[in-house]
């Protein structure tokens, strides 16, 4: 099961973990503060107080566990919570913690909600645990991918000191003839990334060289993705203020979406590639070249713009899709000589897709949400936009302008019966 794959039941949930056992979490709470002591006299209004020190931080976790292996995790859980001493907890917003479970927990099963275990758990953080971390979501992202980065370059270049020369040499040459094939494979996927001029940039880069070392291939992986960065204008133009005129751009370039979708598409086939390695070397080098190509989604999630919540949410599907794949596909090397390097690229993989899952959580709870009526019989686009928005007034002519975008009508007075979407 992914991470998003509990979107739809109960949407904007953020991962969390106790003891390496997962779930997600809808709410957290904090108690913080002083030790107060109170002192009362006779005949005195007034009383006495004395400071004894900062309160012990107890962190609420109301978490839920939704899936087939349900049970299997909650019992799992349930373990966890009875272990003696201080374990481990991730905490959605707060990070990682030291912890120590400071009352019974509570685990629960409904009858009305199937394939789901709830918990309410109160922890007690401890005095040496971690502090909170001060980055948003969005630098938590940045910071994630770059050192997903350096461990896919580094998996990819471990190959060179775990192998002799000449199988390594000969690994090389196949993983950059594959992740061209690859690159110029995923620039045609998608017509709209196709017809974008930057694409040029991007597959040039990828067939600049035919890589000899596993060094060589980390330099050609790490060239197209610089040069993917570089064909979306959204990360590297500099901000120009309202000018008085500007020509169009010969070279419009990606979009920021665009750009997402190139890099989790190329992550995809990669992995797929991954799979069909003649040997553990290939593996490696296509696996880091996976990794490599979704740490771009890093830069463009900075830039990318979602119009409503099902947009993000799809990205937010892709990026866990892509990155338990290849986490997945990492597991073959686990018991080969590059299961230590291998292992670390999995690490800042996993973090690198809750950082990015916590980022599309916060846009998500910002956006609107498409809602969708059903008529038996054609509308009119105004008066759909004066149900939905009446309450606003000032926002019935871009209700209108939505609707009439969104459900591409023959005539905006005639909008056929059956479904009509809205954001909202």
């Amino acid at each position: 099961m992914i991470l998003d794959s509990v979107a739809d039941l109960l949407p904007g949930l953020i991962p969390g973990q106790y003891r390496g056992v997962a779930f997600d979490v809808p709410d957290t709470r904090t108690e913080f503060g002083r030790r107060v002591a109170e002192h009362l006299f006779p005949g005195r209004d007034d009383a006495e107080y004395d400071d004894l020190g900062a309160l012990p931080e107890v962190v609420s976790v109301e978490g839920v566990i939704v899936g087939d292996d349900y049970i299997a995790r909650a019992v799992a859980l349930r373990a966890a919570f009875q272990q003696a001493g201080p374990g481990t907890l991730y905490h959605p917003w707060l990070g990682w913690m030291r912890v120590i479970v400071d009352r019974p927990p509570e685990i629960t099963f409904s009858a009305r909600e199937l394939r789901v275990a709830r918990f309410f758990a109160y922890f007690k953080r401890m005095p040496d645990g971690a502090q909170p971390s001060r980055l948003s979501t969005a630098a938590a992202v940045a910071a994630t991918a770059a050192l997903l980065t350096s461990a896919a370059l580094l998996l990819i270049e471990s190959v060179d000191r775990l192998t002799i020369s000449r199988a390594s040499a000969k690994a090389s040459t196949r993983t950059g003839r594959v992740f061209a094939t690859t690159v110029g494979e995923t620039a045609e996927a998608w017509p709209d990334v196709r017809r974008g001029s930057g694409t040029r940039a991007i597959l040039a880069a990828a067939g600049s060289a035919s890589p000899a070392t596993p060094a060589a291939v980390a330099d050609l992986v790490a060239a197209t993705t610089a040069a993917l960065r570089s064909s979306v204008p959204a990360l590297t133009a500099a901000p120009v203020v309202a000018p008085a005129y500007s020509a169009l751009p010969a070279d419009e370039g990606l979009t920021p979406r665009q750009g997402l979708e190139f890099t989790l598409g190329l992550a995809s086939r990669l992995t797929t590639a991954a799979g069909d390695a003649p040997s553990a070397s290939d593996r490696a080098m296509l696996l880091g070249s996976a990794a490599a190509a979704i740490a771009e989604a890093g830069p463009m999630l900075a830039q990318a713009e979602f119009a409503t919540r099902e947009e993000a949410r799809t990205a937010r599907a892709a990026i866990a899709t892509e990155t338990n794949r290849t986490s997945a596909a990492a597991d073959l090397l686990v018991e080969t000589i590059f299961a230590g390097v291998v292992t670390d690229a999995r690490l800042e993989l996993e973090t690198f897709r809750t950082a990015a899952i916590a980022d599309l959580n916060e846009v998500i709870g910002r956006l609107p949400q498409v809602v969708a009526l059903s008529t038996s019989r054609p509308a009119d686009a105004f008066q759909v936009a004066a149900h939905l928005f009446g309450d606003t007034p000032a926002a019935i002519e871009a209700g209108y302008a939505d609707i009439v975008a969104r459900n591409r009508p023959r005539h905006p007075a005639a909008l056929p019966a059956g479904r009509i979407e809205a954001a909202r």
